[in-house]
């Protein structure tokens, strides 16, 4: 979470490729595990700042989230949705 609080700590999350491995990993997987979960907490602390929600939503991955929080199988996984969901609205773009 405190690398995607600037611009260059974006940068190097962007470059590295692990981010996009989680939102992969969140979006394609249909059996909901601890590792699921484990990126969605992850992508819950980098979106907690203005930088990293702006790189979360870039990716279309808050409407995501509020899918899967609303209409996900799992109650575990919606929950934990929920709580990421609180982790964004940390943010000013985020309690928009």
């Amino acid at each position: 979470g405190e690398l995607a609080r600037t611009e260059s700590g974006v940068l190097l999350l962007a470059e590295s490729g692990h981010v996009e491995q989680m939102i992969e990993h969140v979006r394609s997987n249909t059996h909901y595990d601890l590792h699921h979960r484990g990126c969605l907490w992850a992508l819950g602390h980098i979106g907690s700042s203005e930088t990293g929600f702006t790189f979360l939503r870039d990716a279309n991955m808050v409407e995501f989230l509020v899918q899967l929080a609303e209409h996900g199988h799992c109650l575990a996984l919606r929950g934990t949705c929920f709580y990421v969901l609180g982790l964004l609205s940390r943010t000013s773009s985020g309690r928009d």
